[in-house]
């Protein structure tokens, strides 16, 4: 008897997930994925409930969701990784509209998806040989993400967790001076952090509303 699948959709939008899961009744009507189940989430606090207690064998994630309530959660990225920790069988098929390289080599170095596509390239006829491939062991990775990825392989710059929640905080307004009562840096370690953040994001010389705006704008917070 063929295992019952549990698959997990993950996007704010109803109308994405709905198709979805058409495209999985699809797939099975066609006999090409066998019985499964689905649950879905349109946020990361309820991604993360439904993660911590069950383990599921896909997960169609997208990158840009509403936090949890704890910030603990501030995007798909965040979930990605808790995934990967706590199931690391579990296969992950990103799937996002955001089209920046650093963010996109983010994504690839932190959470390692099996699948990773586009959501503008996305028709039936892709996701379903991404579902496929993914369920399979394969991996699948759309043209454009390959294409977007590649810009950024020379700079390999990567935002880590101190990285995170330095514009995090800074995002909801905690001043400079104050990080270090929340993050286990020095103050010298925290402004040369914020530095290179001013560089990579190109608002060196500008202030942090600055900073936080482009981060915002390429999809980190």
């Amino acid at each position: 008897m063929k295992k019952i699948l549990n698959l997990l959709l993950i996007d704010d939008h109803p109308i994405t997930i709905d198709g979805y899961k058409n495209i999985l009744e699809t797939l099975h009507a066609t006999k090409e994925i066998y019985d499964y189940n689905t649950d879905e989430s349109y946020c990361c606090e309820t991604a993360f409930k439904l993660i911590e207690n069950k383990t599921y064998d896909l997960v169609l994630l997208d990158i840009s969701l509403p936090p949890s309530k704890d910030g603990m959660f501030k995007s798909g990225e965040d979930l990605g990784q808790f995934i990967l920790k706590r199931h690391p069988k579990t296969k992950i098929l990103v799937i996002t509209s955001f089209n920046d390289p650093i963010l996109l080599n983010n994504i690839l170095h932190f959470i390692s998806p099996k699948g990773f596509l586009y959501k503008g390239d996305i028709n039936v006829r892709l996701l379903s040989e991404a579902i496929i491939n993914v369920l399979n062991g394969n991996t699948y990775y759309s043209t454009l993400i390959l294409n977007l990825i590649q810009k950024n392989l020379s700079s390999r710059i990567f935002l880590d967790v101190m990285d995170k929640q330095i514009l995090y905080q800074l995002s909801k307004g905690v001043k400079t001076v104050d990080l270090k009562k929340t993050i286990p840096l020095s103050q010298a370690g925290i402004e040369k952090r914020k530095r290179i953040l001013k560089d990579t994001f190109n608002t060196k010389s500008l202030d942090d509303s600055a900073l936080i705006r482009a981060v915002i704008e390429k999809g980190y917070l």
